[in-house]
């Protein structure tokens, strides 16, 4: 597969496909990863059908991947992420945080600042459904510690 391909990740639930679809489409995304509840409700399910044929249509070059997690457990969002930018480190990812549950909404900003993503939020109309625009979110880096940071707090629990 190639490098620096534009990889989305985007939760699919009850909200209009739109708000997936169109900024994979005017991102010209290279590869997307629809992520869905464990088990779908028959809306949920119905917009993915939706956003397959769309894409399809649309931006026929783009590879789908469909995952499944618990869209309302924070850990199991966050792991879904991190296997989603372990397996595309070479690509740059983006994370729609608009679409889903507020949990993998959350975990998809979070996995962007631990990872290096790039947020974006799809705005809607919520009186007709229809997209209106895509705003691109600013990211604060999370670091992790060094390992001499973590050396010395462990010594510092230990002798209370």
């Amino acid at each position: 597969m190639a490098d620096n391909l534009r990889v989305h990740i985007a939760p699919v639930g009850h909200e209009p496909p739109e708000r997936v679809t169109t900024p994979l489409v005017n991102y010209r995304a290279d590869k997307v990863y629809l992520v869905s509840h464990l088990i779908d409700s028959k809306e949920a399910a119905e917009n993915v059908r939706i956003i397959h044929a769309t894409l399809k249509k649309d931006l026929a070059s783009c590879e789908i991947q469909n995952l499944r997690t618990d869209i309302w457990n924070l850990f199991s969002c966050l792991e879904t992420c991190r296997e989603v930018y372990s397996a595309e480190s070479e690509s740059h990812v983006y994370a729609n945080v608009s679409t889903g549950s507020k949990i993998i909404a959350i975990a998809g900003m979070l996995s962007c600042m631990l990872w290096g993503g790039h947020p974006y939020y799809a705005e809607i109309d919520y009186a007709s459904k229809k997209f209106k625009r895509t705003d691109d979110l600013p990211v604060y880096k999370i670091s992790q510690p060094s390992q001499e940071l973590l050396r010395v707090t462990s010594v510092i629990s230990q002798h209370g």
